[in-house]
């Protein structure tokens, strides 16, 4: 039996199919954890953005615009679904992981409130946006393209990208893990927290050129 056809008579699903599989597994693994990122440093990005005399109410601010990214996940869905139904999955996988690196990279890069002023923290609110409108896109975008792909394993190839997707939970909490022991409290505060977006943003931009090299579904 060659490599490809071991593949497939294990599991079902041809070499070529677990690397799109993967690729697709992988994009959805970095965009939670861009998404995650920011509860993990949410007390450094409310001093930062959202300055106020109380730093619980800072706090409670920057975890307010956390859930701002949630509510336009739906939306996110709606509008990336009907593009990907009427242009192709390729196109919008290759969008949505590129604006939600974006998104990121500019959270990582975004000068505070002490220099900006309100703008920086609307910036923020508009970025956060940014990346719950991609992360809505990239699920259900992720899950339509790999079963096209591998039909045979429907059930296993959705319930590989959700394990892919708890995986960038994890390497989001490790990041914010190694960061807070590895740096005091006030150079995390300064600078320390956006290592962890930068290094998502990096993250993001292997798996945008990795994509570049997928193909679009037969099904479509």
């Amino acid at each position: 039996m060659t490599g490809d056809a071991a593949a497939i008579g294990r599991t079902g699903i041809g070499r070529s199919e677990w690397r799109t599989i993967v690729l697709s597994s992988l994009g959805g693994a970095l965009e939670f954890y861009d998404f995650v990122i920011y509860s993990t440093f949410a007390q450094y990005i409310g001093d930062a953005f959202f300055k106020t005399r109380n730093p619980l109410t800072s706090l409670m601010l920057a975890f307010t615009v956390f859930a701002v990214g949630y509510v336009a996940r739906p939306v996110g869905g709606v509008v990336f679904s009907h593009f990907g139904d009427r242009y192709g999955r390729r196109r919008v996988f290759i969008v949505s992981i590129f604006m939600m690196t974006l998104a990121t990279v500019a959270m990582g890069l975004l000068p505070g409130y002490a220099k900006w002023g309100a703008a920086a923290t609307v910036a923020m609110v508009l970025l956060r946006l940014v990346q719950g409108f991609s992360l809505g896109g990239e699920l259900p975008g992720a899950i339509t393209y790999v079963v096209e792909t591998a039909p045979r394993k429907a059930g296993f190839s959705a319930g590989f990208i959700f394990f892919c997707v708890n995986t960038g939970v994890a390497i989001a909490s490790v990041i914010g893990f190694t960061v807070e022991k590895l740096l005091t409290p006030d150079q995390v505060a300064a600078w320390g927290w956006r290592i962890g977006f930068l290094f998502g943003g990096l993250l993001g931009f292997v798996s945008f050129y990795m994509r570049l090299s997928l193909t679009e579904t037969e099904e479509f």
